[in-house]
């Protein structure tokens, strides 16, 4: 059951590893043809993460209290519904329904852990645990 866990999480990370970086790429490029071959990868990954979320609570089931897996239904269950907005987005651009994809128009933030502006706040969005 660990080996099924950790294989269905690394069909995920193959595909999304570096999905963002390709986007951004193709997006910024306006190579259309591109962005058509990284829809297929956003249209994959609800799929995968489904997978390893059916794995990895047979992981927690086994090994843990049943207390907390509801965090992680949320946090994979909406990392699925991004991918699936995502794809939407871009075959909305590659069909020429928008011109823009304002989310992608945008500067990225260069990380600085002085500055603290870009760190990592997602625990505290999503749970109420310091954990």
């Amino acid at each position: 059951y660990l080996f099924n866990t950790l294989s269905a999480l690394c069909e995920v990370l193959t595909v999304k590893a570096e999905l963002g970086i390709r986007t951004r790429r193709a997006y910024d490029t306006k190579d259309k043809k591109a962005l058509a071959v990284v829809v297929k990868d956003y249209a994959r990954l609800p799929k995968l993460i489904k997978k390893f979320h059916r794995e990895f609570r047979n992981l927690w089931e086994i090994e843990n209290k049943p207390f907390g897996w509801e965090i992680q239904d949320v946090r994979l269950g909406g990392l699925a519904c991004r991918m699936e907005t995502c794809k939407e987005r871009l075959q909305a651009y590659i069909k020429e329904k928008t011109d823009t994809i304002p989310e992608l128009d945008e500067t990225l933030l260069q990380p600085r852990k002085e500055e603290g502006f870009a760190r990592n706040v997602y625990q505290q969005m999503i749970s109420a645990s310091l954990l």
